[in-house]
């Protein structure tokens, strides 16, 4: 696989890694309410690692939550249909935590 978060070369590689300095080790981002985005980000971040590292077995992640019919790829051993789900959701979600956060602008 190529240009992806979890070989670390996905597109917004240098994006996701501002805001992962961002996120604590456990728990909620820092006033969550008022960054959602981020939050949002955190919770996704979280069930891709699931989904990479754990073919998505942990049910507390979300995993099919945010990565629809990704688990069934996995499962299969298809982990080029997973990044064609993955990939575009995870950089929408880096795009728009990286707006919140002021790292670009629109």
């Amino acid at each position: 696989m190529v240009n992806n978060y979890w070989e670390g070369t996905g597109k917004y590689e240098k994006l996701s890694s501002e805001l992962d300095a961002l996120l604590p080790v456990k728990g909620s981002v820092d006033k969550p309410e008022q960054n959602p985005k981020l939050e949002k980000y955190r919770k996704m971040n979280n069930a891709y690692y699931d989904l990479y590292a754990n073919g998505g077995g942990n049910s507390s992640r979300k995993t099919s939550y945010y990565f629809p019919k990704a688990i069934t790829h996995a499962r299969n051993g298809d982990w080029h249909l997973c990044q064609i789900i993955t990939e575009p959701l995870i950089n929408k979600a880096i795009i728009m935590a990286s707006l919140e956060q002021g790292f670009i602008n629109k």
